[in-house]
């Protein structure tokens, strides 16, 4: 009885491929320039009557979409090498970094942070699927710290949507006030 040999072992490159991704600070104001027409949009299609969940999808999801779109072409895109990071045309060589963080708070990004040696913080978006890529990149790198955890990255996606309420109850409280909705309806 013959053994069959060990298939060979393909070598895994551990360097990620080139990913598109959201800068954190520019995806948060993006996204806070438009709650305010995406909440406008769904209580004025929430006063149609009897069609308004036909009106919030179809307009609300516009405006959503819309804002969508927009999100996506403010993507950058992040090269790794052996010895540095290519961020959107700028180099940031590994020996700047001081440490690193990763955190899943949305299903189909997770974030990456890295602290820079003077004190400027890189927060990025990546797609989900790239996270092991990613993760065992950085865990190869034996200068780099892990850091274990960061409130920050791990909340700060509810400040958004806490925002979101706010605009939203400010909107009702002062159509409410007016008495708005019923002057538009006359």
């Amino acid at each position: 009885m013959k053994k069959k040999p060990y298939p060979r072992e393909e070598k895994v490159n551990s360097i990620p491929p080139a990913m598109k991704a959201g800068e954190y600070h520019t995806m948060f104001r993006t996204g806070l320039k438009w709650i305010l027409p995406f909440v406008v949009s769904v209580l004025f299609c929430g006063m149609v009557g009897p069609y308004k969940y036909i009106a919030i999808f179809a307009v609300a999801g516009s405006v959503w979409g819309l804002a969508l779109k927009h999100l996506s072409k403010r993507m950058v895109e992040i090269k790794f090498t052996d010895d540095s990071i290519i961020i959107d045309n700028t180099i940031f060589p590994m020996k700047e970094v001081e440490n690193y963080y990763t955190c899943l708070p949305l299903r189909k990004a997770f974030m990456l942070r890295l602290q820079m040696k003077d004190g400027k913080r890189h927060i990025y978006y990546i797609p989900v699927e790239c996270r092991n890529k990613v993760e065992g990149y950085m865990a190869k790198r034996a200068f780099l710290y892990k850091q274990k955890y960061d409130g920050f990255l791990c909340y700060s996606h509810y400040v958004f949507a806490l925002i979101a309420v706010c605009f939203a109850s400010i909107c009702i409280l002062l159509m409410s006030y007016y008495n708005l909705p019923f002057q538009l309806i006359k």
